[in-house]
């Protein structure tokens, strides 16, 4: 249930913004940049399409568990960060 109730403020969060106005992590706006299958969008296209899939058409935001090995790195505290094992 708490689950549900973060993507219900995420949402909320999305919307609140004006057609886009969300923020990136610096580390993740530089790997949307790197990765060649992205090369044909901008980031304020990627804003503008996530905020209108969200807010315009009732998309649904949906829960993953955080796998990409810098971020886990760099929040070791987060509690999706804490369930993992880490091998060195």
């Amino acid at each position: 249930m708490a689950r549900n109730a973060r993507l219900d403020v995420v949402c909320k969060a999305i919307c609140a913004g004006h057609r886009g106005q969300i923020e990136w992590k610096a580390s993740c706006l530089e790997r949307f940049r790197n990765d060649a299958k992205m090369k044909s969008f901008t980031e304020v296209g990627v804003k503008l399409l996530v905020w209108e899939f969200v807010c315009q058409q009732n998309g649904s935001v949906q829960y993953r568990e955080e796998t990409a090995q810098e971020w886990l790195e760099e929040n070791p505290d987060a509690p999706c960060g804490r369930s993992r094992t880490r091998v060195p």
